[in-house]
């Protein structure tokens, strides 16, 4: 009984731990870059464009409402039998773990 509390303690601190700064991942090798927030190397990164995009609801979400948050990104075939629904359940899991913290966002977009 007592394990069971201690272990349910450092778990709760560790959700409680998060870093400050994320890196940015540049090439094939999916390495972390870990850069200071002025380093002109941020300036030959991809950067994502502005962009409108409609939601389920009807609303338009442009760049200014996922600014500043961390957002995964995804693109599904409403039909596919093949690695689409492996990638939904992955997705499922992402959105139940973040799904209070509203500086985490998920855009998927149907590609119908």
């Amino acid at each position: 009984m007592i394990l069971l509390t201690v272990a349910a303690c450092q778990s709760k601190q560790e959700k409680l731990s998060r870093v400050n700064t994320l890196p940015y991942y540049s090439d094939a090798t999916f390495t972390p870059q870990w850069l200071d927030p002025g380093s002109p190397a941020i300036d030959t990164l991809h950067q994502i464009p502005p962009f409108t995009l409609v939601n389920q609801d009807g609303d338009t979400i442009t760049e200014a409402d996922v600014a500043g948050k961390i957002y995964v990104v995804d693109f599904f075939f409403t039909t596919c039998p093949g690695i689409c629904p492996k990638m939904t359940d992955n997705m499922v899991l992402v959105q139940d773990a973040f799904l209070d913290d509203d500086q985490v966002l998920i855009i998927s977009h149907s590609v119908t």
